[in-house]
């Protein structure tokens, strides 16, 4: 089963919001026609990746990771007013993490298994922007946890954790180059996903949805659905096959994923995976609390086991 705790735990740690809340590009005040004249296409602190800025979720643990190499500072403070959030986790079976602080299980580039890197990159309109290395190698490094561990490594636009504006759910299509390549000599598993979650009606609703595995089995009978999860209080996870929807990153091909997260949720509510907003989306009390890229592996030994290596460049949150 997937290790999903730590975006779920990363959604839900904040408040849902009101049912007076609005898009962060309107104010209350303005008209509806106004509202939607001057709503952006483009959305996130840093459209497109084109800065070389990450932390961690959790300032001060044993783990916490920072590259602020290229973040842009906020005058008052000297900090970086916004960044992109990288999380971890490392579980021998759902909720149970092998070792560390909440969602920082493992280190990252601190001379084991996982590594951040960075690399010039200019998109299709010439602009300079960035790749982002994600890397999880338990081939060269032994795994800390020993076998059989789910290492779940992820790249977000986190609302509530230095990124954000988003847009609501209803209105929230993503968009990103990727590159994967990965090593699984031992037949250990591994894969590679796009993720979404969101607050409405007091509950998180989120999705991992993956573009290419290998080795991984499912326990759902539709062709698309790989795993439902629902908590004791009601937030509910999936994780979806992207591959039957057209959704698949080649491996070791550079290929741009468009993903409309909107059509995907509203088919999952139609399904009755997801409720739908008490009141509808337009009184604006659902949120997208983040958007994210990223990898799991689950190594069938302690050493010589398995890697993945995720790139991503052209990073996009839009509104279709």
């Amino acid at each position: 089963m997937a290790s999903v705790g730590c975006v779920l735990a990363l959604a839900v740690s904040c408040r849902a919001p009101t049912e007076t809340e609005i898009s962060p590009s309107s104010t209350a005040s303005q008209p509806q026609a106004a509202k939607a004249a001057t709503t952006p296409r483009h959305w996130g602190w840093d459209y497109n990746l084109e800065h070389r800025c990450v932390c961690s979720p959790f300032p001060g643990k044993a783990n916490f990771y920072k590259d602020v190499g290229d973040c842009p500072v906020d005058p008052g403070s000297g900090l970086p007013p916004h960044h992109w959030t990288v999380a971890v986790q490392a579980e021998v079976s759902l909720g149970n993490s092998i070792t560390g602080p909440q969602s920082q299980s493992l280190p990252i580039n601190q001379g084991g298994g996982l590594t951040l890197d960075w690399k010039p990159h200019v998109d299709e309109s010439g602009r300079p922007n960035y790749w982002v290395n994600l890397k999880t190698d338990f081939y060269h490094h032994p795994h800390p946890g020993g076998a059989m561990v789910f290492t779940w490594y992820a790249l977000m636009d986190h609302a509530d954790h230095g990124g954000g504006p988003l847009p609501p759910p209803n209105d929230l299509a993503f968009s990103a180059v990727m590159k994967f390549d990965n090593s699984v000599p031992d037949g250990s598993s591994t894969r590679v996903f796009a993720g979404f979650a969101g607050t409405w009606n007091n509950h998180t609703w989120s999705i991992e949805l993956v573009l290419q595995t290998t080795n991984w089995g499912s326990d759902h009978p539709d062709p698309d659905i790989i795993h439902v999860i629902t908590y004791p209080n009601g937030d509910v996870y999936m994780v979806m096959d992207g591959r039957p929807l057209g959704y698949q990153l080649p491996f070791g091909k550079e290929t741009r994923i468009e993903i409309p997260w909107s059509k995907l949720i509203q088919s999952l509510i139609d399904r009755g995976f997801f409720q739908a907003p008490a009141r509808g989306w337009k009184n604006r009390a659902a949120a997208t609390r983040t958007v994210f890229v990223g990898t799991e592996v689950k190594n069938f030994r302690k050493e010589k086991s398995v890697m993945a290596d995720l790139w991503v460049t052209d990073f996009r949150i839009e509104t279709p």
